[in-house]
């Protein structure tokens, strides 16, 4: 029997055991929002007014551009794809992986996992001006 993938909620679920505050939060989802629609997440649908405070005149292109650029800023904060920080945000936040199935890609076990995207998201609050 295939195993059926689910894309879960990690930030709704750090939150609500309060592994994260308000502003790690926030930051996590902005960086979601970028990287959505920045068309690094595949074809999931996007609200384009709400992008950018929904009172610009971008096109949706020019607003993916942006946020492409925005995404390309954090990840280089975060170390890109060479540091684990990077990589946690990009497939668990980004992409969408549970922690676990990351963790088991990247050969770590769960609680190494935790801790890199725990530090990617105190980075993202950072980067995105929460902190």
């Amino acid at each position: 029997m295939r195993k059926k993938h689910r894309n879960p909620d990690t930030l709704a679920s750090m939150r609500k055991r309060g592994d994260i505050g308000a502003a790690e939060f926030e930051a996590g989802r902005r960086f979601q929002e970028d990287f959505t629609s920045a068309g690094y997440g595949g074809m999931r649908g996007i609200d384009y007014e709400k992008v950018g405070g929904g009172t610009s005149s971008a096109s949706p292109t020019e607003i993916a551009v942006m946020n492409g650029s925005r995404v390309r800023f954090v990840m280089e904060r975060l170390g890109g794809m060479d540091c684990v920080l990077g990589r946690a945000a990009w497939n668990v936040l980004g992409i969408g992986q549970s922690v676990t199935e990351w963790a088991a890609s990247e050969g770590f076990d769960v609680r190494e996992a935790k801790g890199a995207l725990l530090g990617a998201i105190s980075l993202l609050t950072k980067a995105y001006g929460y902190a």
